[in-house]
């Protein structure tokens, strides 16, 4: 190791796959934080068969894939997991002395977490979501007493989460998400080109290959108006898509989309963004994509409770509807497909909004947290 950086503070992130998910992006943003201000970081996270966001960080990053892969079976996904903790777990401890810190990303990688503690290194942990999949019910226990038992330090994404989240620690903070500056920057570009005549006329939804955020809504919304073009980008690879969404794929407006990297083109073309989470099955703890759509003044319909609402204001910047109520889901939409007063008036306050979730605040935020917690 060069003297350059052997004197730097050395960290070790670990977070289960690199994907194109809010979790994965917001890592990435921390990590480009540490980095700027001096730490060396090794990362520890899958990379089978998927391109995420942390693929830009090589080759300023040493990037160690585990052995997680997810599986068609619930259960091999599950063995993959454990066994992937195993791995890290034994893989950390043997390099007693290394680093200087430890930071989890999610509550999923607790195999880390106990070797951080053994080693008795800082263990900040990310915590971004209360859902645990892809861990049976049974076993999810396991994941909130580790980061009880090993956490120092503990960041969540909104208010709401750290009110509900079922793990108890002694140091909590809350430092919301934030997009990245390149993303801000080309919202902003596209605002200050498009012409007073300019009117996007599609409605998108992005989120992951999961029942319990609406998919089948979304559906039966563009069958019901032929008259509206639907763009759904899901966080899956196009065999994920074409294995579990077949029998949707003949809807002749809607036009679905496995996971890219770069959803700027389907934002400067969608005029609103619905986030139909099932309430009574997964409620939201915070909505990247509703931060990135009020960035381009993309007015968004969401569920009305969790981080949501941190972001959307009912009847200001956009509409909180439980999506079970499909009618007033359904003419809310409408309505703002074709009330041009209505939809300028939720744009503007989208925009305005959209400021309050500063990238230098976060970075600012987050690595105040690491320099005290190494302190």
């Amino acid at each position: 190791m060069s003297k350059e950086i052997g004197s730097k503070k050395k960290l070790v992130v670990v977070h289960m796959r690199n994907d194109l998910s809010g979790s994965t992006k917001i890592l990435t943003s921390a990590i480009e934080a540490l980095l700027s201000e001096n730490w060396h970081v090794d990362l520890y996270c899958s990379t089978f068969g998927f391109k995420g966001f942390l693929s830009d960080l090589e080759p300023r990053v040493s990037i160690k894939n585990h052995p997680y892969r997810r599986f068609k079976n619930k259960w091999l996904s599950a063995a993959s997991f454990f066994y992937a903790q195993l791995w890290i777990f034994f893989q950390l401890l043997l390099k007693p002395g290394k680093y200087d810190g430890l930071y989890v990303n999610t509550l999923l990688p607790f195999g880390a977490a106990w070797a951080g503690k053994i080693l008795h290194l800082p263990v900040l942990y990310h915590i971004h979501e209360i859902s645990l999949a892809p861990i049976p019910r049974v076993l999810r226990p396991i994941l909130t007493r580790t980061a009880e038992a090993c956490a120092w330090q503990t960041i969540y994404v909104s208010d709401y989460l750290m009110k509900n989240s079922p793990v108890v620690t002694n140091s909590n903070i809350v430092i919301r998400n934030a997009l990245d500056q390149d993303f801000v920057d080309q919202a902003k570009r596209h605002l200050s080109k498009r012409g007073a005549s300019y009117r996007a006329s599609k409605v998108l939804m992005i989120c992951s290959l999961a029942e319990y955020k609406g998919l089948n809504i979304y559906m039966e919304l563009a069958r019901q108006t032929p008259e509206i073009q639907f763009d759904l980008v899901l966080n899956a690879t196009e065999e994920e898509v074409k294995y579990n969404l077949h029998q949707h794929l003949d809807i002749t407006n809607l036009n679905v989309h496995s996971a890219v990297v770069n959803v700027h083109p389907f934002y400067q073309n969608a005029r609103v963004l619905l986030n139909l989470s099932l309430m009574d099955r997964s409620i939201e703890t915070f909505g990247m994509t509703l931060l990135e759509a009020i960035s381009y003044g993309i007015p968004c319909i969401a569920p009305p409770v969790g981080g949501v609402v941190e972001i959307i204001e009912n009847n200001i910047n956009g509409y909180l509807i439980d999506s079970r109520n499909f009618d007033e889901l359904k003419s809310s939409l409408i309505m703002l497909m074709n009330d041009d007063e209505e939809y300028s008036r939720l744009s503007q306050s989208a925009i305005a909004k959209s400021c309050e979730f500063s990238i230098h605040k976060f970075n600012l935020d987050l690595t105040r947290q690491f320099n005290h917690l190494l302190s």
